[in-house]
C-alpha cells in the first residue's frame, strides 16, 4: 500500500476543507453572482484535477445547482406580479445583472429563465392588447 506525504495529505484537507466551506457560503447567496463566486474555490493548482474527485466537489456543484434554482423560482415568482413598465423594468434588471450568471455555469437555468422570460412578456403583451380594444 503507497503512503501519502504528510504534507502532501494535509494540503488535501485543506482543500477539502475550503470546498466545504464554500458550499457553505453557496448555501447563504443571495444572488446569482454570489453562487457563482462560490463555486471556484481557492485550491492550489497541483491538487485542483484530485480535489475534483472529493465527494465534496460534487456536493459543491450540487449546492450551487439547488441554490441557483432556488433563487431563479424566486426571481419568476416576483416577475409573476408585476405589470406593464414594472416587469420590463425588473426583467431587464434580473437579465443584466443576475441571469448573465447562468452563461456558461448553469444552461438549464439560463434556457428556463429566458422561456419563462419570453412567456411572461408574451401574456403582458396579450394584456396590453385585450386592453387597448
Amino acid at each position: 500500500m503507497m503512503t501519502v506525504d504528510p504534507t502532501l495529505h494535509l494540503l488535501m484537507e485543506q482543500a477539502r476543507g475550503n470546498i466545504s466551506a464554500q458550499a457553505w457560503q453557496v448555501r447563504r447567496a443571495r444572488t446569482l453572482r454570489e453562487v457563482v463566486q462560490h463555486m471556484d474555490p481557492t485550491i492550489p493548482a497541483f491538487l485542483r484535477s484530485v480535489a475534483r474527485s472529493f465527494p465534496e466537489a460534487r456536493q459543491l456543484q450540487a449546492e450551487a445547482e439547488r441554490r441557483a434554482d432556488e433563487l431563479l423560482l424566486e426571481q419568476l415568482q416576483e416577475l409573476e406580479g408585476l405589470r406593464g413598465s414594472a416587469l420590463t423594468d425588473r426583467l431587464h434588471e434580473l437579465r443584466t445583472r443576475e441571469w448573465i450568471f447562468f452563461r456558461g455555469k448553469f444552461p438549464r437555468q439560463a434556457s428556463h429563465a429566458e422561456r419563462e422570460a419570453a412567456r411572461l412578456l408574451r401574456i403582458e403583451k396579450e394584456r396590453g392588447m385585450s386592453s387597448a380594444a
